[in-house]
């Protein structure tokens, strides 16, 4: 898993990022420069996760 890793964190510059994910990166920038981004707490984060996954 390691050497998988290392392999595919040399270079991820050639990867082609999809239009979707560009449309969200996008949409995050603007939140931040408009100062409407909301952050929370990475822990508060992974109890969200966990709680809509189950």
């Amino acid at each position: 898993m390691e050497a998988l890793w290392d392999d595919i964190t040399q270079d991820a510059s050639g990867l082609p990022v999809p239009q979707c994910h560009q449309e969200v990166l996008a949409e995050r920038e603007t939140k931040v420069a408009e100062g409407t981004a909301r952050y929370i707490d990475w822990e508060i984060a992974k109890r969200e996760i966990l709680a809509a996954v189950k």
